[in-house]
């Protein structure tokens, strides 16, 4: 991945992990213990900051990124639900011609760097929409090993019941 825009959207990501005041939001899809309450609350989730730093450094670190053909997807997260996995083998795609695009864009004399940076943003937003499946899968993982709030298996690996991730944790997240 040899694109500007892609390193830039990488290091955005880090900086949102180093953020307390941005980290919070990934908060459901990492504390167990607030995965099933319905409500975000803000101040709570900053009570859990540095272990949510912790828990996305850990992930992010364990985590792969590669290309491949998706035709009907910018982006997709390919896990292993089971406790047996380490998270070693998740893996966030990107799709080919998004990448061959925004590579080739770069190196154009055409190029503008509003364009640019409207690339690197719509990848960092492509990241953590997949983060968030990535962090789902992970506390899952912990949920079962731990047995932590644990009534049915599917319950650890769906998107939590708040407000804020109604819809879908990926979604909520890019928001």
């Amino acid at each position: 991945m040899q694109s500007s825009s892609f390193i830039k959207a990488i290091h955005l990501v880090e900086d949102l992990i180093m953020n307390p005041n941005l980290n919070v939001y990934f908060s459901h899809v990492v504390i167990p213990e607030l995965r099933f309450k319905n409500i975000f609350d803000k101040q709570q989730s900053l009570k859990y900051s540095d272990r949510i730093k912790l828990f996305l450094c850990e992930l992010v670190q364990d985590l792969q990124l590669n290309v491949a053909d998706l035709p009907d997807a910018y982006s997709h997260f390919l896990g292993d639900p089971s406790v047996k996995s380490t998270g070693k083998d998740d893996i966030i795609q990107y799709d080919t011609t998004i990448i061959n695009g925004i590579i080739n864009l770069e190196a154009s004399n055409k190029r503008r760097s509003s364009t640019i940076a409207k690339q690197g943003f719509f990848i960092f937003a492509k990241t953590l929409h997949e983060l968030a499946h990535a962090c789902i899968f992970r506390s899952g993982r912990l949920m079962i090993s731990t047995h932590c709030q644990l009534n049915k298996k599917h319950e650890c690996f769906n998107t939590p019941a708040t407000h804020a991730l109604s819809a879908e944790a990926g979604n909520a997240i890019e928001r």
